[in-house]
């Protein structure tokens, strides 16, 4: 790199900028490497023998893959996860609903593809798990799509076909080109993201790597770059430390570099630009600078009618005061490498204690050559004549066994891992895989739903909500015409002639300033799971034998209606469980048969201490005792 007396002052102000960032931040990263090598599988074991046992438990990938499957499937399942308000009556809520979220399902990728908005959203959270911040970056991209037609004349290709075999009105494939332009939200690798560490926001730089042919490709008069200097750049060989730092986050073991592949670092930056005495210079631009001293985009306005970053940047465990807060594995991470110690050691110790060594008198043997492959079960050897009987041919030592109170420790481990993660079926509103107590129900549900609820909060209102309306505006400023095929059957007649009849200032200054977006559906999900937990709750209180509860239940409430409830908060509809009209006679059958053997002393009850079974089923009672109902069963009765 060239001293900083040869480049230019917007050069170095960059460059001073990023590093400044970088040392502030050199604790955070080193604890999102160890969250990520958890995350792969990996921990260093180079204290250990070849013959020592090296495992690994993924506790901190099922975990974050759980926790981000959640957020998943609460984006996919309702299709009204968010919604749109819109103080003025231009046009109708939903038509602005239906608009971004057509755009939502074609996010374009930098590599060309297209991906949906959830799937991004998971990796953000998989992200946000370990290493601290999800970010993203809203903007736009154009896309070339191919347009293909059947025309009756001259070959396509030019190919040349024999006279005999033409046809005046052969049918001919042409194929046009048309530029679309797509949304993109782009996930950011906070690695190669450098805010102002003071948390005054006067920058963001966000480092990236491009093929120079791509970097040229971007330049001249219809591009983003200075095509002179980018012409200037040497020195663009693939950057080997990036190169060992994607493989590691890809859980690979080393990187695949090609040295023909020739790779530009562009750091490119969004602020304010200061000089030596700490004057503005350029105030909200963006410029970029590649491989640290070429200046190929000087600084410019910020080419967004908004006016704003385009980074979107939310943690999901704040930290007062803190630009990086804190990642949700921070705490996880050591306590499965911990757990990683004890399930080896255990495992070291179990086969040592199986296997052992087995010492053998050769010289009390017959025939040596009898154990000269090892002593196998069910083997005979042969004893010198002479030799005592009560002396011991063959003898096993053991090299060890498993150290006492380790289970124990490992047991305490594990549920500090749990606490530290705050995992367990009732969080995420799953049935539990044993019997639980209401208080149990309680504990799990106060302990768990406050934290979860704060990190949902963290992802829909300070993320998603503000990529949202981001994206609502990076729409407005470039999308020309909505009389295009991707809107067919979408907007009403009525929006559709009052957008076409604005200009796209006129749809930016109307549309972006009163239109609010509203994220709902994460947060409809943990609320589900909690009305889960609380119906769960009140079964186990009703549920007891000779409970007084259970009494004033069926004097004044009604299961049935309970249990409909249940149904629906596991997302069931009671009706398609509903006895058609007439009952069933064969259900009603073995209700009876069930209801006999009860009453004669059958299930768990004691012989001799049935008890008569109320049918009141006008009243809504359950038709069996509860303790003797398996929805219901709380404890087993005393």
């Amino acid at each position: 790199m060239a001293h900083d007396s040869t480049l230019s002052q917007n050069v170095r102000t960059i460059n001073q900028y990023r590093k400044a960032s970088a040392r502030d931040r050199r604790t955070r990263m080193w604890a999102s490497r160890m969250n990520w090598e958890a995350f792969h599988g990996k921990q260093d074991w180079s204290h250990k023998t070849p013959t020592q046992s090296a495992e690994f438990m993924p506790r901190v990938s099922r975990t974050t893959h759980r926790i981000a499957a959640t957020i998943k499937r609460s984006l996919i399942q309702p299709s009204d996860w968010f919604t749109a308000e819109i103080r003025t009556k231009e046009i109708e809520p939903e038509t602005i609903e239906k608009i971004l979220r057509c755009f939502l399902d074609h996010l374009l990728l930098p590599n060309g593809t297209t991906e949906k908005f959830p799937v991004m959203i998971e990796d953000a959270v998989k992200v946000g798990l370990l290493s601290s911040l999800m970010i993203c970056k809203v903007l736009g991209r154009m896309k070339t799509k191919l347009n293909f037609n059947v025309e009756r004349g001259a070959e396509l290709f030019g190919l040349e076909i024999p006279i005999e075999e033409a046809e005046e009105d052969r049918a001919v494939l042409t194929v046009s080109e048309e530029k679309i332009w797509h949304l993109s939200v782009d996930l950011i690798n906070p690695r190669h993201y450098y805010p102002d560490p003071t948390g005054r926001s006067l920058y963001e730089i966000h480092r990236v790597f491009r093929d120079i042919s791509e970097v040229k490709e971007m330049a001249g008069p219809d591009g983003i770059y200075d095509s002179s200097v980018v012409d200037q750049i040497e020195d663009s060989r693939p950057n080997q430390e990036e190169q060992s730092r994607r493989a590691e986050e890809a859980g690979k073991d080393g990187p695949e570099i090609n040295s023909d592949r020739f790779e530009v670092v562009i750091d490119e930056f969004w602020g304010t630009l200061l000089n030596e005495k700490g004057d503005v210079v350029e105030k909200n631009v963006v410029a970029a600078v590649a491989n640290e001293k070429y200046e190929i985009r000087k600084p410019e306005q910020n080419p967004f009618w908004h006016q704003e970053s385009p980074f979107v940047v939310s943690p999901l465990v704040r930290i007062p005061f803190d630009v990086w807060h804190r990642a949700f594995m921070d705490d996880a991470t050591p306590l499965n490498k911990t757990l990683n110690e004890l399930i080896s050691l255990i495992l070291d110790g179990g086969v040592r204690e199986a296997l052992g060594v087995t010492e053998v008198d050769t010289d009390a043997m017959f025939d040596a050559r009898q154990v000269s492959g090892g002593v196998m079960p069910g083997d005979s050897l042969a004893r010198k004549p002479g030799i005592p009987a009560n002396q011991r041919i063959i003898s096993h030592e053991e090299l060890g066994r498993v150290p006492s109170g380790t289970i124990a420790v490992f047991g305490m481990i594990d549920s500090e891992f749990q606490q530290a993660t705050l995992q367990n079926d009732l969080s995420f509103g799953q049935l539990p895989g044993k019997q639980v107590l209401a208080t149990e129900i309680a504990d799990a549900r106060n302990e768990a739903t406050d934290f979860f609820s704060s990190m949902v909060q963290s992802i829909e209102l300070d993320f998603i909500q503000n990529i949202l309306t981001k994206s609502w505006k990076v729409i407005l400023q470039h999308v020309d015409t909505f009389i295009a095929p991707m809107f067919a059957g979408m907007i009403n007649r009525k929006d559709l002639i009052v957008l076409e009849n604005m200009s796209r200032e006129e749809r930016f200054a109307t549309l972006s300033q009163e239109c609010v977006f509203k994220v709902r559906g994460i947060s409809a999900n943990l609320e589900r799971a909690q009305t889960l937990q609380k119906l769960m709750t009140v079964l186990q209180l009703v549920g007891q034998r000779d409970s007084v509860l259970s009494q004033v239940w069926a004097k004044k409430y009604s299961y049935d209606k309970m249990f409909s409830r249940v149904l629906r908060a596991l997302r069931l509809d009671p009706e398609d469980f509903r006895l058609p009209e007439g009952g069933d006679q064969d259900q009603e059958q073995v209700m009876n048969t069930f209801l006999q053997s009860v009453e004669r002393g059958g299930g768990d009850r004691q012989a001799g201490n049935a008890k008569p079974i109320p049918t009141n089923g006008a009243s809504g009672a359950s038709p069996f005792e509860p303790s003797d109902d398996f929805a219901m069963r709380g404890q087993e009765p005393q």
